[in-house]
């Protein structure tokens, strides 16, 4: 196996733990949660994988009353931009979320570890 699978294979099992990492540039330091083999921010080769804080707040999202395949036992739910407290912005979902006045912008969230597919959020108590 390659590294660049072992990375990625590294990267899905820690999700599926609660934990997030993320590619960080050797030489500009700017990290990105994607699968990447090259920085884009200073197009460097040499990247490692570094763990990232699970929490964040919630941006923007919407409630998804129809799923695709991996998701059609799950619905409702809160399909979610978070950004990270490194300032890292990546997509998840939220489990039982059914109206707007379930969830808010600004909302505290922790990646929690799951065996369902993706990132899987949980609220916060302020």
């Amino acid at each position: 196996m390659s590294d660049e699978a072992l990375f990625v294979n590294d990267i899905i099992e820690a999700t599926r733990d609660g934990i997030i990492k993320a590619y960080q540039c050797t030489e500009c330091n700017e990290m990105g949660v994607s699968v990447q083999a090259l920085c884009k921010q200073c197009g460097n080769n040499k990247l490692n994988i570094k763990e990232i804080s699970n929490v964040g707040k919630v941006v923007t999202y919407t409630i998804q009353t129809v799923a695709p395949d991996p998701f059609v036992n799950e619905v409702p739910y809160a399909w979610v931009i978070v950004e990270l407290e490194d300032k890292i912005r990546i997509t998840g979902w939220i489990p039982f979320i059914s109206s707007k006045e379930q969830l808010s912008i600004g909302q505290k969230v922790k990646l929690v570890k799951s065996y369902k597919p993706g990132m899987v959020f949980e609220k916060l108590s302020e």
